[in-house]
Formats: C-alpha cells, sequence, structure tokens
C-alpha cells in the first residue's frame, strides 16, 4: 500500500513506520479518544486526506458492529438520537462477553496507518499500545455536546494520551489539516512520543 503514496507523504510514512521500530510490512495504529463531538471522525478524515486517501490509512472504528446491528433501530436518527442505543449495545456486549469483544472485531491493516476513531475505555487504549500504536486525545474547543454519564463518555477522560491534538470547529479543512500533521508528524519524528 505504501508505494501508491504521493512521493512526499510515501517518505513522510516511511519515516513515521521507521520511528517505531517497524518494517514496510508492519502496522502502524493510532488510537483517537476524547468527547462525543471532539471531532475525532474529521481528524481521521484529514488524515486520511494527508496521507494520500485510500492507499496510506485506513479508518477503523469500535462501533461498526454496534451500528450495523442497530441500523434498523436508528434508521432516520440523527447521531445524537441514536448515541444511546449504540452506547446500550456496546456496553452489553462488553459486559456479557469480554471487554475486548468489540476491539477485537477490528482488523487492522499492514504497510499503513491504522487509526481507530473511537477509543473510549482504557482496555481499547491498552489493547491498541499492546500492538505497538499511540492513543492520542482530540479536543474541540468549540464543541457544544455536552458531557454525558455513560461509562463510554467517562472512562476515555482516564486514559493518558501519548499527546493532546486541540482545534477549533469553525478551522478550515485544510487549516486543521495542516495543524494536526504538523504538530503529529513532529513529535512522532522528534521522538516526543514515548511507548
Amino acid at each position: 500500500m505504501a508505494n501508491k503514496l504521493k512521493e512526499p507523504m510515501k517518505k513522510k510514512l516511511e519515516t513515521l513506520q521507521n520511528s517505531y521500530n517497524n518494517t514496510s510490512t508492519k502496522k502502524v495504529i493510532v488510537g483517537l479518544t476524547g468527547a462525543a463531538g471532539a471531532g475525532k471522525d474529521r481528524v481521521a478524515l484529514a488524515l486520511k486526506k494527508a496521507f494520500g486517501g485510500e492507499s496510506g490509512l485506513v479508518i477503523h472504528s469500535i462501533a461498526t458492529p454496534i451500528k450495523t446491528m442497530s441500523s434498523h433501530l436508528t434508521k432516520g436518527c440523527t447521531k445524537e438520537e441514536s448515541r444511546p442505543i449504540w452506547q446500550e449495545i456496546g456496553q452489553r456486549g462488553r459486559e456479557m462477553f469480554h471487554l475486548d469483544y468489540w476491539i477485537q472485531k477490528i482488523k487492522f491493516e499492514k504497510a499503513c496507518i491504522n487509526v481507530v476513531t473511537d477509543v473510549r475505555f482504557t482496555n481499547e487504549a491498552e489493547f491498541i499500545r499492546d500492538q505497538g500504536g499511540i492513543i492520542v486525545r482530540v479536543i474541540n474547543e468549540a464543541n457544544k455536546i455536552p458531557s454525558m454519564d455513560h461509562p463510554s463518555e467517562q472512562d476515555w477522560k482516564v486514559i493518558p494520551p501519548d499527546f493532546t491534538m486541540v482545534y477549533v470547529e469553525d478551522e478550515s479543512e485544510s487549516t486543521a489539516r495542516e495543524k494536526l500533521l504538523s504538530d503529529w508528524l513532529t513529535r512522532v519524528l522528534n521522538g516526543e512520543l514515548k511507548r
């Protein structure tokens, strides 16, 4: 996959992979954590564009099987209306089976960056770190969604991030993307992110 990247991004990806002592056939995993409405999906999409679209970065969501299972219940609902249903199904899966039930369903890709957009529990962060990944806390200073009492909206607060990315929602997409990549790549390549 890495050989399909535009040349400047290919070099950055190779440098990033080397900084984690990976070879071109190993995977790089970035888990995004933060409050509902923080913009984790937006950050992932900005990274995907910056790393060459389809070829350089794969976006994963722990909630994908949950959303698939509940699609008949949430049809026609907004994200905010659907969230309590997703939270309930997710929590029941964790309680009935095991804590890593949902995250173990993700199939990480090799030779590219894998971004998980919804790391909400400490065990999910540990699962990502156990595979050599890093955790990035996303904070949107313009987030208007109120904090919720559900465990998935509380546990992320105690996950120690490798670094925090702060942005304001009304920034233009290109400006947000440039800020994110500049901050993230600089920290990674300077060895500021320790595992």
